[in-house]
């Protein structure tokens, strides 16, 4: 907010900081480029929201008398309606699909909502499918562990405990492993 002192922070310069964000260029991040010129409206209305939480400490500390945050007009943002298979398309995916492996984790995508990395991180022990189980009807699946592209020092932080396997490196900047949610 630069050199404004938080007690001098009010809705004009709420607003005023909310338009130089809209007018701010997008950075490259992480090695991924901007897919916008600049600041995408989703991106100011998680910063608003981290501002909107800091004044909401400031205030329990006695620092400003009220959140300038709240009530703050934020650009609009476009709402994009997700592309999701239906029935018949999901039927045509299944009937194309040759290898088995592949077979079995588009169904479990579907049929129990799994991401690709809950799907990977399956292991048997992960399933409750004896015969006693489909008798009595508790056929159980349950997502223990996540197969996740993390940093080192995300694996540094997890420690030894949460962390299931890790892979060789492939780059020097990534760690492969299967890691508990």
């Amino acid at each position: 907010m630069g050199e404004v002192n938080v007690q001098d922070v009010d809705a004009r310069v709420v607003d005023k900081f909310i338009a130089t964000l809209q007018k701010t260029k997008a950075v490259d991040c992480n090695g991924r480029r901007a897919k916008t010129e600049f600041v995408t409206p989703c991106t100011i209305e998680k910063i608003c929201k981290l501002m909107r939480c800091a004044f909401g400490q400031a205030i329990r500390w006695g620092m400003v008398g009220r959140n300038p945050f709240i009530g703050a007009t934020l650009p609009k943002r476009e709402q994009r309606k997700r592309a999701i298979w239906d029935v018949e398309t999901i039927r045509r995916a299944l009937d194309a699909c040759e290898d088995d492996r592949l077979y079995l984790a588009i169904h479990l995508a579907f049929a129990c909502s799994l991401r690709f990395g809950e799907i990977c991180g399956l292991t048997w022990d992960c399933l409750d499918i004896s015969d006693a189980a489909i008798m009595n009807g508790n056929v159980y699946l349950k997502v223990e562990k996540v197969l996740a592209r993390v940093d080192e020092g995300a694996v540094d932080a997890l420690g030894e405990n949460d962390i299931f396997f890790t892979f060789p490196a492939g780059t020097e900047e990534a760690e492969n492993g299967i890691q508990y949610p």
